[in-house]
């Protein structure tokens, strides 16, 4: 009975349909179990998120966690049920959104190298940006090619003379771009971009790019083009997110703004036309093109230092915490590289991250020659 009212509450939780009483109710009920004293913590500093998944499947939450029951169950020796012991965990850590507070639990550094910001010349000099301080960024001729200030570059837009030129964004770093016409690219960690130095006498605005970057641009009778490996946008003026990494098996674009075409470089015929809310998904290897309604601002967080997680599995996550902080995890539990999770992270540090993971989702890692290594 204690546990089925237990079950009740946690659930109405979920939903934000508990009352002042149910909620001191609940927390005297997990008070009774040491292994809720993590979601008791949670419960009491309202961690979660107000805009929490309003509908779930139980069942589906319980395989997500699988690995963490039997984990759980192995190191701590449970003798209880499953329903009263892990359910609550279950509905935590596979339908919520957590609102993530530092917690003090590990105490390992994480040394991250950094690397600088670059742009290649169309000659192929090499000019590292300091990302922190106000410069002028200048050619080989000595002309004045751009400013820098506030980890922004700006193209000066007074110059006609067209070079082509390449910002490289490293792994740990985010960058922005202002290029000679207006258009504002907001550049993820690892990501590259080749631009001209000036529209003026070109047909088209166009710029090509690996890794992702988010794109408003300036409305003009010219058609802006984004051209990657395996596809090809066409706008006037829009603003979409643009994502195409390397050893990445598909490339996608989500619309904020306007409207875009979106096509495959390897077969035109394969296109489609974006409108605002929606993603459109090539499978690079087929050319298969899916377009999906979508929840935008997942997957825009990163602009402004959020990290959200979305139904993501581990093996997913660490490719873009990697790429998110510079570092290098290994990931020595084959049985969590599948495991679905679902967080946001706002402008935490990686330490911050992985400390979470271990509270709450009880991973085990350490670190080793500056390697996080998950057990």
């Amino acid at each position: 009975m204690k546990e089925n009212r237990t079950e009740i509450l946690m659930l109405k939780y979920i939903s934000r349909s508990i009352t002042p009483q149910e909620k001191q109710e609940l927390l005297k009920l997990l008070q009774t179990n040491d292994d809720n004293q993590t979601i008791q913590r949670i419960i009491e500093n309202d961690f979660i998120a107000d805009n929490v998944i309003k509908s779930f499947d139980k069942d589906l939450a319980l395989k997500r966690i699988s690995y963490f029951i039997t984990k759980r169950k192995r190191a701590k020796k449970l003798k209880k049920t499953l329903l009263t012991t892990v359910l609550p965990f279950a509905i935590i850590a596979c339908v919520l959104i957590i609102v993530f507070q530092p917690f003090s639990l590990t105490k390992q550094s994480i040394n991250i190298n950094q690397e600088s910001i670059t742009i290649v010349s169309s000659q192929g000099k090499q000019i590292q940006i300091n990302d922190t301080d106000s410069e002028t960024i200048f050619d080989e001729n000595g002309q004045a090619l751009a400013k820098v200030e506030d980890k922004t570059m700006t193209v000066d837009p007074s110059t006609t003379q067209m070079q082509l030129n390449k910002l490289i964004v490293p792994k740990g770093k985010t960058f922005s771009l202002v290029l000679s016409d207006g258009t504002k690219v907001f550049l993820n960690a690892q990501t590259s971009i080749e631009f001209p130095t000036s529209f003026q006498n070109l047909k088209n605005r166009e710029v090509s790019i690996t890794g992702e970057a988010y794109f408003e641009i300036q409305k003009s009778d010219k058609p802006f083009l984004v051209e990657s490996k395996n596809a090809k946008v066409r706008v006037l003026g829009t603003k979409f997110l643009f994502s195409e990494y390397e050893k990445q098996n598909y490339t996608s674009l989500v619309l904020t703004h306007g409207k875009v075409e979106f096509s495959s470089t390897s077969q035109q015929d394969k296109k489609a036309e974006v409108t605002p809310g929606q993603k459109v998904s090539l499978e690079n290897s087929t050319s298969k093109i899916q377009v999906e309604n979508v929840n935008t601002r997942l997957y825009l967080g990163w602009i402004s230092g959020e990290l959200i997680f979305r139904n993501q599995s581990f093996d997913q996550i660490i490719k873009t915490l990697e790429r998110s902080f510079n570092v290098e995890i290994v990931n020595q539990n084959k049985e969590l590289a599948n495991t679905v999770f679902t967080a946001s992270f706002d402008n935490k540090t990686i330490q911050e991250i992985m400390t979470y993971f271990n509270e709450v989702f009880a991973i085990e890692y350490t670190i080793k020659n500056n390697k996080i290594i998950i057990k």
